[in-house]
Order: structure tokens, then sequence, then C-alpha cells
């Protein structure tokens, strides 16, 4: 153990009596890393400088340690990344930094008679990168039919051969959600009633749910397609968001 103390100056040169206080320049138990310090910047553990040290506390009560294992309470204002970003104010979690959101959104009415998946136009967001696997919560909205649900006869057709699907492809995961959709039959109203159905209209799909992704750089796609090539399916609408809970 080393003390390097100021000379004790008695005052007016006459000698104390009683305990005399002795002010220390350093406190210094160990060397190198297994080393303890104390001195007018703080105190100190790991290095022989408080700049280098992995754990150091300074006389304002600032905190820096490479790791640690609390099991208490944690109180305080703010939570930072190592970027500075804030993570946890007095406020809560903050949004801006934990719950990154994006949407794709279309009006523009969209075909096929394809039997297999294709794009839909428009249907593609911009690319999100995942350092971990991350749960990512992921919604849909779709207004679409397909024109051959309804009969020549008038009546409603076969859901097996005459509806038609959709799906979310992701880049990394593959299909996330896929669903199939008809149309609504609507009839004629006119000055009498008529029974039959003439023809088809929006059927409105809304989907929400959570899927755990990956970590990589993915890209979600809307696709849609008519089972068995049959009829036209018809997208009117839709809109597509998702929001990461946290990286």
């Amino acid at each position: 153990m080393l003390f390097e103390a100021e000379p004790i100056i008695p005052k007016d040169n006459v000698a104390p009596s009683g305990t005399q206080r002795v002010n220390f320049r350093e406190l210094s138990v160990g060397a190198g890393a297994n080393i303890f310090k104390a001195n007018s910047e703080g105190i100190f553990v790991g290095a022989d400088n408080f700049t280098d040290a992995p754990f150091k506390v300074d006389y304002e009560g600032n905190l820096s340690a490479s790791s640690a294992i609390i099991t208490g309470e944690i109180q305080g204002a703010t939570i930072k990344n190592a970027a500075g970003d804030i993570l946890i104010d007095s406020t809560g979690l903050n949004s801006s930094n934990n719950f990154s959101q994006s949407t794709i959104a279309s009006t523009s009415t969209q075909t096929t008679g394809s039997s297999s998946y294709v794009n839909v136009p428009g249907g593609s967001m911009n690319p999100f990168t995942l350092t971990r696997s991350t749960v990512v919560l992921i919604s849909i909205f779709l207004r679409g039919w397909n024109d051959n649900y309804v009969d020549t006869d008038g009546t409603e057709g076969s859901f097996s051969s005459n509806h038609s699907d959709f799906q979310l492809l992701d880049s990394v995961n593959g299909s996330l959600t896929n669903q199939a959709f008809t149309g609504i039959p609507y009839i004629r109203l006119d000055d009498d009633f008529f029974p039959d159905a003439v023809g088809v209209t929006d059927q409105i799909i809304a989907h929400t749910e959570p899927f755990l992704l990956s970590a990589g750089s993915h890209t979600l796609t809307l696709q849609f397609k008519s089972q068995d090539g049959n009829g036209t399916t018809v997208i009117n609408a839709f809109v597509i968001s998702r929001t990461i809970l946290g990286i």
C-alpha cells in the first residue's frame, strides 16, 4: 500500500497536539490490472489512470463500468445505448428508437389470372435489417374479390375452385401469412327483389400478427393469385404496416 501525503505544517510553527489530519494526494492498492486507486479524479479499478479504468466513479457520482449484474431496483431518468440514443426516459420507452415503424398503401386496382403467386404492383416494403431474431408486428388490410365466384346461372360459386389467395412473403423467413378470399355475392335491387346473385363486390380482410423474424435484411412483399387459374383476382386497395418491437 502506497501513501503519498501532503507535508504536515504546524500552525504558527507550533507542534500540534492530539490527532493531526493528513490529506493524501493518492491512495493505491495492488498493481497493473488488479489495482485500486483513489485520487483527485475519483475512485477507479483495473488501470493505472482514471481514464482507462473499466470501473470508475467521479466525485459527482457518475459511474462507468464495463458490465453489471444488478438484482435490486434501478431508479433513473434516462437509459441510452452505445450510440447515445435515448431508449428509456422519464416518460417510458422511447418509441422512435424501440418501435421502428413503416407503412405502404395503395388504392390502385390490381388484377391477375395467374395460378401461381405474383407480386402485387406497389406491394413491396422498403428493406429493414435485424441484427438478431426479433418480434415484428405486421398488419395487413386488403379489399378484393375473384370475379368468377358467382356462376353464370346466378348462384354463389364454388369456394374450392373460384377463390383467390394472397400472401405476405418475407425475403428471409419466407411466407408469413396467406389467406383465401372470394368477394361478396350481391343481388340486384330494382322495382322487384331478385334473389339470385349477379356479381361479386369487395371483401375486406384485416389481419394483425406478431412474427419472430431471423437476423438479416428483410423485404416484405404482397403477392396474389387465382386458385387453379380460375377467374380474375382483383385487389383494389391494401395497407401493410410493420413495427419492430425492439432490436
